[in-house]
């Protein structure tokens, strides 16, 4: 089984659900990707973009600090068994928003300052949680 987690900037919910997905499902292969990412952020790791999020899950005993942004491909979502974008995204490519694979969750972006990082962790921690059961 393979989860493609999919929010804009790659940089908090979807790297915060792969890492705790990775944690409670090793079996499971997981890849978090954004689409939103300027070039010069691609493939950077995310401690040098954003430190919240990490910190956020430092909290909880994960890190999400060396994993690497990267934008969202078609070829991603291809390989994907399931697609999970982290919440109305704004710009999708429409091999993502024409897929049969696509589950949407509300998640709120903490780079808005809608909720806090740490209410985010949550909010994904729950989320991966339920998706882990089914």
């Amino acid at each position: 089984m393979r989860i493609l987690f999919v929010c804009e900037g790659n940089i908090n919910r979807s790297q915060m659900a792969a890492a705790y997905l990775k944690k409670i499902a090793p079996n499971v292969e997981v890849v978090s990707a954004g689409t939103v990412v300027p070039p010069e952020r691609h493939g950077k790791r995310v401690e040098e973009i954003s430190s919240k999020g990490d910190s956020a899950m430092r909290e909880v005993g994960l890190s999400t600090a060396e994993n690497v942004v990267q934008l969202v491909s078609e070829e991603m979502v291809n390989d994907a068994d399931k697609v999970v974008l982290m919440g109305m995204l704004n710009s999708l490519p429409d091999y993502l928003k024409n897929s049969s694979k696509v589950e949407t969750w509300n998640i709120p972006d903490p780079g808005t300052a809608e909720v806090t990082h740490a209410e985010a962790r949550d909010a994904v921690i729950e989320q991966v949680t339920r998706l882990s059961k089914n």
